[in-house]
């Protein structure tokens, strides 16, 4: 089974598109949404329903669906007041098929094979974007391997059988790792908006369960 991976879609339609055109090329079988459908973009209400139209093996909750939560019950999210202004705007746009869905998204999804999250093991939304980071997340690792996102940065972290952990960066337009038998990894698919690590374009993923093997693409 091959598993399209992607995050951090913050309300831009338009990358959404484009990533899901990208990966139909190299092809997929089903979904795993990692979080943040809303915030920072202006397209809520048609990144929300793209978003809904994919069949899905996983979908989770990001930091971002977890503030308009906040809102809807006639709260301040703790978060900068641009942050808070765009998801009352979102808020206004999505209707009842969109807040269903975001109603429906899991915090933490677990399978045989591999679990995912948004951010961390350790707490929710923590960022894991070091190797110490991951160090102080791999006592709490209940499978061997991780889908996280939140950093909009493509990475994988891996471990051989009793090694060290280690970085594998992903700043081409294409790369490739796979997790070794006895090895464990924290895998980042990256952002399809917004990227942090200097490198343009959005970012997505493709894993093979078989070969526990992950390609990053990147899309202009």
């Amino acid at each position: 089974m091959r598993l399209l991976v992607i995050s951090d879609v913050h309300a831009d339609a338009g990358s959404l598109e484009r990533v899901l055109a990208h990966a139909e090329r190299h092809g997929w079988d089903e979904a795993v949404f990692l979080g943040d459908a809303v915030g920072y973009g202006g397209e809520a209400s048609a990144a929300l329903s793209r978003l809904r139209s994919l069949p899905y093996r996983a979908a989770l909750k990001g930091n971002h669906e977890a503030m308009l939560g906040e809102l809807r019950r006639g709260r301040r999210p703790n978060a900068g007041k641009a942050i808070v202004e765009t998801l009352a705007q979102h808020l206004e746009q999505l209707n009842a098929e969109d807040l269903g869905f975001l109603d429906s998204l899991q915090t933490v999804y677990l399978e045989d094979g591999w679990g995912a999250v948004h951010g961390a093991l350790r707490t929710p939304f923590e960022y894991l974007i070091s190797v110490p980071t991951v160090r102080s997340n791999a006592s709490h690792m209940k499978r061997d391997v991780y889908f996280v996102g939140h950093t909009h940065v493509p990475a994988a972290y891996l471990q051989e059988p009793g090694g060290e952990w280690r970085v594998r960066p992903f700043t081409g337009a294409a790369g490739s790792v796979k997790v070794p038998p006895g090895g464990r990894a924290f895998l980042n698919p990256g952002a399809v908006s917004l990227p942090r690590d200097g490198v343009p374009g959005s970012s997505y993923g493709i894993y093979d369960e078989d070969g526990r093997e992950l390609a990053i693409y990147r899309v202009s």
